[in-house]
């Protein structure tokens, strides 16, 4: 009898897994050769369900793919599936190691912690790369994308160091019009990130339809106060911004409700199709 409930049990789930996988695109991981970084690197794509050739499509990148695109994918899938995002283009970008992920997302050498104490953790090794990082995602990837498929706006998706990448070269391109950014490390190098949005916001002033969505989490004042800061920013010179402080989260666990929130917030504005004219 027992045996029997496994097997049943695993007939059951094999059959749901084929379903799901019936309905649901695989992700793509294409390889692409970077000028600016002089490597091979991965996007993992992922269409819509439904995707049409023919359509245009909201994309949305996420910066360190290797942990946040598999979580994104199944929130952005659930809000699509039930009428409640209109349908985008999923892809990620992930860092082929921790290293790599230090120096290509800051762009320069931080003599101070999340704390604003002094530290000799980051170095020319590990960290300051980011110009050509951010050549590769403006125009490279940006360009690839625009060649694959139809765009309708582009977007991007950054926690923690991917945050204060966003924000940073927000001033740098002006291809992407939505910015998530989750508990940016603005701390980063005393807030240079805060500074070059204070340097250059007149870049961001000429740019229509740009909108940052702000979420974190408040356990470290000195992040918080900088995030603070932006918003003042983003107030004064009436740059578009939506706002999301947790707290009773902490870095690493604000990803989840501020993806749920910001998904949400997107698509309020959209009817639920009704459930018998979803295409399955």
């Amino acid at each position: 009898m027992y045996n029997s409930k496994i097997v049943l049990f695993l007939l059951g789930f094999f059959t749901y897994a084929l379903g799901y996988s019936q309905h649901h695109a695989e992700t793509n991981k294409q390889q692409i050769f970077s000028t600016s970084l002089k490597q091979e690197r991965e996007l993992w794509i992922k269409l819509p369900f439904n995707y049409d050739p023919a359509e245009a499509y909201d994309v949305m990148i996420v910066l360190d793919a290797e942990k946040y695109f598999e979580l994104t994918n199944v929130l952005v899938d659930n809000r699509m599936r039930y009428g409640k995002l209109n349908p985008a283009i999923l892809v990620g970008i992930p860092n082929p190691n921790m290293e790599e992920r230090s120096r290509n997302l800051t762009f320069s050498r931080s003599t101070v912690d999340q704390k604003g104490e002094a530290t000799t953790r980051y170095t020319s090794e590990n960290s300051g790369k980011a110009e050509a990082f951010a050549a590769f995602l403006n125009e490279e990837v940006l360009s690839f994308l625009s060649q694959e498929f139809r765009v309708k706006q582009f977007g991007i998706i950054g926690h923690s160091f991917g945050g204060y990448f966003a924000l940073y070269n927000s001033t740098l391109e002006d291809k992407i019009s939505e910015y998530i950014l989750i508990d940016p490390s603005l701390w980063y190098n005393n807030g240079e990130a805060l500074q070059q949005i204070e340097t250059h916001i007149e870049r961001l002033k000429e740019r229509d339809g740009i909108h940052f969505y702000l979420a974190h989490e408040d356990g470290i004042k000195n992040n918080s106060t900088k995030m603070a800061s932006l918003a003042r920013i983003f107030d004064k010179h009436d740059i578009a911004y939506t706002n999301f402080v947790y707290r009773n989260e902490n870095h690493g666990s604000v990803i989840l409700p501020a993806l749920v929130d910001i998904l949400r917030d997107k698509g309020k504005n959209i009817q639920r199709t009704p459930r018998h004219k979803i295409k399955k």
